[in-house]
């Protein structure tokens, strides 16, 4: 495991860190960084920016990655923690 600093940005105040949803997946679940009461919904295939609300520092040659569960293709609502 690696330790990567994140910081919160002005509109991520608040929102819980990315976690594992299961024991068992092979990523972190982002949460959207959304206005009060906004929530998106994308169509299948769809594509769009979302905001997090964190920053991490990324070496330039650092590939992004998309999304690899099925579920990220249908609704996408705020989730925000309490």
């Amino acid at each position: 495991m690696i330790d990567v600093p994140i910081a919160y940005l002005p509109h991520g105040l608040g929102l819980a860190l990315p976690e594992r949803a299961t024991a068992h997946a092979a990523g972190l679940d982002l949460r959207a960084a959304l206005p009060e009461g906004e929530t998106w919904t994308l169509a299948p295939g769809e594509r769009r920016l979302v905001p997090t609300g964190l920053s991490t520092p990324r070496a330039p040659s650092t590939p992004i990655t998309g999304a690899r569960s099925p579920s990220c293709s249908s609704t996408w609502a705020r989730n925000r923690s309490p």
